[in-house]
């Protein structure tokens, strides 16, 4: 929630001139950045001196899917590393086409006013806060990887409808919300499978090989809006390869040790 609704907002504000921040006003665009990242430094710093090293439990811990860490070298040596790779890819896809331009789409596409179009932002950012908190519980119970096969239906469902069915306010609102909804799911829980596949230790070299797939289709969401005549186009586009992403995730499994 402290990511993704500043995010939203900003895209918001962005589009009326007259909605600049007050610092941006008063002192300029780089004493802002001054100012915001000193403000960051700060509770940063505070907060670090506040962290412990959680006791060990007397409780059985359960192992999830297995008990070993992977070297990074280890993990790209691995076929599991470049699934999960091109699944995150799919996964982010959907929702990064479609959070930066909810409210274009619902005003462009859909044909809604200005001021119901506003009310996108503000289902996108409960949808995905929702979603990062909700699907990552799930996971838990459920495993990953099943989780992430509903996620891939809704996406393509959701992108389906988008493509073809987009003329009435409450359709519209009802399938971004469950767009955006996978998107924070996917985020939640790709960490949470980089740890149960290849171990703690190294989680975060790990985990940042992964998230460039992230990185990537945020490259490519704009770059399919650009290959297309229309955005129903691109919409319809990004359901197929949610379809293509929901076959993966019926042949990934967890890697084997590499001795």
């Amino acid at each position: 929630m402290g990511c993704c609704i500043p995010i939203i907002e900003i895209l918001k504000w962005c589009m009326q001139e007259s909605h600049l921040s007050y610092l941006i006003q008063s002192i300029g665009v780089s004493q802002t950045f001054l100012v915001q990242g000193l403000v960051y430094g700060v509770v940063c710093l505070i907060g670090a001196q506040m962290l412990k090293v959680p006791e060990e439990s007397e409780s059985n811990t359960k192992i999830l899917v297995n008990e070993n860490d992977f070297e990074p070298k280890s993990m790209l040596k691995t076929r599991a590393f470049y699934l999960l790779c091109i699944i995150y890819f799919f996964g982010s896809l959907s929702g990064l086409v479609v959070i930066g331009l909810a409210q274009d789409i619902a005003r462009d596409v859909v044909g809604l006013t200005p001021r119901i179009a506003g009310y996108s932002i503000a289902i996108a950012a409960v949808a995905n806060a929702l979603g990062r908190l909700g699907w990552g519980d799930l996971s838990d119970v459920f495993g990953r990887l099943r989780v992430f096969s509903w996620l891939f239906l809704i996406t393509a469902l959701s992108m389906l409808t988008l493509s073809f069915w987009t003329h009435q306010a409450i359709v519209y609102f009802i399938v971004l919300g469950l767009i955006v909804s996978s998107f924070g799911g996917f985020l939640a829980t790709f960490p949470a499978i980089t740890s149960d596949y290849f171990g703690t230790f190294y989680f975060g070299s790990n985990y940042g090989l992964i998230y460039q797939a992230y990185g990537l289709a945020s490259l490519a969401g704009p770059f399919l809006l650009g290959l297309t005549s229309q955005d129903t186009q691109a919409f319809f586009v990004a359901s197929l390869l949610a379809v293509v992403g929901l076959g993966l995730t019926l042949i990934v499994r967890p890697p084997e040790v590499i001795n």
